[in-house]
């Protein structure tokens, strides 16, 4: 492309890191391609196991570079269950909202209009998540997304280590963030790691 990109989601983020933008432009990109070309139903949810982001040197300067690897992992019944996220149809995503009396999602804002990070200990935090936490692309979702987590590792980090940012991320998730609740943030003495619990 002739001038960068930006996607409409990275003005909702507060650690202001530049790499947002392009996780946020693939996560886009990744449920277009998913729903187009390999025929994901509209109402079967999508969520992020991993994200991996690598610095490459690349000889155009006046322009801007993305790309996108894009795999089918699994298959169930010749559906597909996996494309480097998990792909849940409505019946699955509906029992992981109905076991967490959380099915009317879409419709109920929680009590929290503002986020509130607390310190629990050295490198031990407690986040206190908001209304605005759970939208992904303006839409109420039943969980806190993938690229918000990461936004408020990066605060975190950030502000716990005076301005320190890392150009490269790798991030797992292994289970559903409930927006409702609260959740503990530690970071690894060498700084290396920040989990979620």
């Amino acid at each position: 492309m002739p001038t960068p990109i930006r996607d409409t989601q990275t003005a909702v983020f507060r650690s202001r890191a530049t790499v947002l933008n392009e996780l946020a432009l693939s996560h886009r990109l990744s449920l277009l391609v998913g729903r187009g070309k390999y025929g994901v139903p509209e109402d079967f949810a999508c969520a992020i196991k991993s994200i991996e982001t690598v610095v490459h040197s690349i000889d155009m300067v006046d322009d801007y570079n993305v790309s996108l690897r894009f795999e089918v992992i699994t298959k169930r019944h010749d559906t597909i269950t996996a494309l480097r996220f998990n792909v849940l149809p409505l019946s699955l995503a509906n029992f992981v909202r109905r076991s967490r009396q959380f099915l009317d999602f879409s419709d109920v804002k929680i009590s929290r209009d503002k986020s509130c990070l607390s310190t629990v200990a050295d490198n031990h935090f407690r986040y206190y998540p908001s209304e605005d936490d759970r939208l992904s692309d303006g839409r109420r979702v039943d969980h806190v997304p993938t690229l918000i987590l990461i936004d408020i590792a990066l605060f975190v980090n950030r502000m716990a280590h005076q301005g320190a940012v890392h150009p490269n991320i790798s991030a797992e998730f292994l289970n559903y963030t409930d927006p409702r609740l609260a959740f503990d943030i530690v970071q690894e003495k060498d700084h290396s790691a920040m989990e979620f619990v």
